[in-house]
């Protein structure tokens, strides 16, 4: 089960969602065309840690798409990489519907995500709902967050079958297209508690 927490959080891309950090809930919005998004993280829990890298390239002014991968840094057995992945998003409805492709390099399962968004400003709110193939298993997330100037605090939760966690977390612009944030995720019996921390960079 960690496991399947760690690979959401350090991928910034997973079978939930592709949302900006901290959170995995995505928004239906899309990186503009000919635009980047780099973010980076590090994922803290007991003894071990996992670095992560997403990258998001705006392919239209409807479609963009996403690569993330992720390593974990073990003491035993060893360290990993864990396993790249591919996402592609289309936005239906401005600033309300999108749907999301994701998959994971070398499976050959793949996961289908519904994204819904609405802003009651300052309040934002994002609902996931998806599919995987592999297991014929349904995902959701569900994040509000309350966006300021600067500052964007929220809470989420995220789940399947199997996975229950739930999510704080805050995000800084520390100048025009650089935010700082941090965040801390846990399942609801406080087994698995997991700190983050990570770089958003768009350009």
């Amino acid at each position: 089960m960690k496991e399947c927490v760690i690979a959401l959080l350090v991928c910034g891309l997973s079978a939930f969602a592709f949302g900006a950090r901290p959170f995995n809930t995505d928004d239906a919005g899309v990186v503009p065309s000919a635009g980047y998004e780099l973010e980076l993280g590090y994922d803290l829990w007991n003894n071990m840690g996992a670095l992560g890298m997403g990258f998001k390239h705006g392919i239209t002014e409807r479609m963009d798409i996403g690569l993330g991968m992720g390593f974990n840094i073990v003491s035993e057995p060893k360290n990993s990489f864990l396993l790249s992945e591919l996402c592609l998003k289309y936005l239906i409805l401005q600033d309300f519907f999108a749907v999301s492709f994701a998959t994971e390099f070398g499976l050959s399962s793949y996961a289908i995500n519904g994204i819904f968004s609405h802003s009651f400003e300052p309040l934002e709110v994002n609902v996931n709902v998806g599919y995987i193939t592999g297991d014929s298993s349904i995902t959701y997330a569900g994040c509000i967050k309350c966006v300021l100037d600067r500052l964007t605090a929220g809470a989420e939760i995220t789940g399947d079958q199997e996975v229950q966690n739930w999510l704080v977390g805050i995000s800084y612009r520390l100048i025009e297209g650089l935010a700082l944030d941090v965040g801390f995720t846990s399942d609801f019996n406080f087994e698995e508690e997991i700190a983050t921390i990570g770089l958003h960079y768009e350009f």
